[in-house]
């Protein structure tokens, strides 16, 4: 179930009923865009009052369902399929835009997230890399092995944000969205 929080801190319980584990929930144009897992991936979409719009399926079959897979480009939902290799590109209402090959997408945890109008960044945690891909050329226009285990990644601004690690052990690299350089590393160690 998803509960929601208003703005003033009031939190309306179960506001979205779902069955399944929960992967990934992104919200763009007053819409939730909710990936789930149960053998097989669905993406639903809500309006932001719990109204349901549509359900699809979207193809992955993996069961690695860490790290977020759904990214946001040109008003399109881009959505990481690792057991393909690949990244499908839905409008709004789950119809298929078209399917980008993409071989570097690894069989574990996989994470995405928009860098740009074009480009996507994409962790994988075995073999541990990040890299950044162009959807509209279908290149890679730079890789880094240098991030020891990442699990998540997200984008702000000229810059890449990366984690990885255990709980006990994270590591926090800061990385050059342009080069894939990594400006800043740190460890947190928690006890």
């Amino acid at each position: 179930a998803i509960d929601r929080i208003d703005d003033q801190g009031n939190v309306t319980s179960e506001f979205i009923k779902l069955a399944n584990h929960v992967v990934n929930i992104r919200a763009h144009n007053d819409q939730l865009f909710i990936l789930i897992y149960d053998q097989t991936y669905k993406m639903f979409a809500y309006g932001l009052n719990g109204s349901h719009i549509c359900t699809w399926n979207h193809p992955d079959r993996n069961g690695c369902y860490y790290g977020n897979k759904i990214s946001i480009v040109r008003n399109q939902l881009a959505v990481a399929d690792v057991t393909n290799k690949r990244i499908t590109l839905y409008t709004p209402a789950g119809e298929v835009i078209r399917h980008i090959q993409c071989d570097e997408i690894s069989n574990t945890y996989v994470s995405m997230c928009e860098c740009d109008d074009n480009s996507v960044i994409i962790s994988c945690y075995h073999p541990a890399k990040v890299f950044k891909f162009n959807l509209t050329t279908e290149d890679i226009q730079w890789t880094n092995f240098n991030v020891s285990s990442p699990l998540t990644v997200r984008c702000y601004g000229q810059y890449v944000l990366v984690c990885g690690g255990y709980i006990t052990n994270t590591r926090i690299s800061v990385m050059n969205s342009e080069t894939g350089e990594v400006h800043v590393y740190c460890k947190c160690a928690i006890d």
